[in-house]
């Protein structure tokens, strides 16, 4: 009982402070390089960027001002403020964060961070020019990893939105199946592995929706 006490006093007055007065985006925080790498708004709305912290207010920084010449630069529409269950997703993979961000020249594009400047880049390119992502018909980007490898739903003007599949490189990126052949999309969608394989809901313009593995 008298070491309850003594413990009990220490345990009340833990600290817990501010590290940074923005507003961060809960969904994309990930663990990654000894960071916590998320999404914030920074101190002005609507200059969404990519941030890392330590822990510290010294530790926390913008990892990369991706669009200097824009001030949302990430794909933040679909985050926090959707109330759909559609929210945006990143994910960490063979030690570096997959997300979606627009530079100004690629349009919406998939890119990858280490949590540092150099480290973060243009991954891969689905649409050439400014066209990027299409984000019509809640075609919002998930990600499921399966035997090393992570898969994801993705597509082009070509192919429409299918499965994709990537080794952590852009020579080992490549579309699986296109489910709804030609510029139509299957929209593969709540990718989940299950006992050594990858379950999805998708549709193949015949059958409507219906689950593939």
């Amino acid at each position: 009982y008298i070491m309850m006490l003594i413990i009990a006093p220490a345990t009340s007055f833990a600290q817990v402070s501010i590290i940074r007065p923005d507003v961060v985006d809960a969904r994309s925080m990930k663990a990654l390089n000894g960071k916590v790498i998320y999404g914030s708004e920074g101190a002005l709305q609507w200059t969404y960027e990519l941030y890392a912290t330590d822990g510290t207010a010294a530790g926390t920084y913008m990892v990369k001002d991706i669009n200097p010449f824009s001030s949302d630069d990430l794909f933040s529409w679909a985050t926090s403020s959707r109330t759909d269950g559609l929210q945006y997703e990143n994910y960490v993979y063979k030690s570096n964060l997959y997300f979606y961000a627009d530079d100004g020249v690629h349009g919406m594009e998939l890119w990858k961070s280490d949590a540092t400047n150099a480290g973060t880049n243009l991954f891969y390119e689905f649409n050439s020019g400014m066209m990027g992502w299409d984000f019509s018909d809640n075609k919002v980007p998930t990600f499921c990893e399966m035997n090393n490898l992570l898969y994801m739903n993705a597509g082009n003007m070509s192919n429409g939105n299918e499965l994709w599949v990537t080794n952590g490189s852009s020579s080992g990126t490549s579309q699986v199946i296109d489910l709804n052949p030609g510029a139509a999309s299957s929209n593969p969608s709540f990718l989940t592995v299950y006992n050594g394989k990858l379950y999805f809901a998708a549709t193949d313009g015949v059958h409507g929706w219906e689950l593939y593995c």
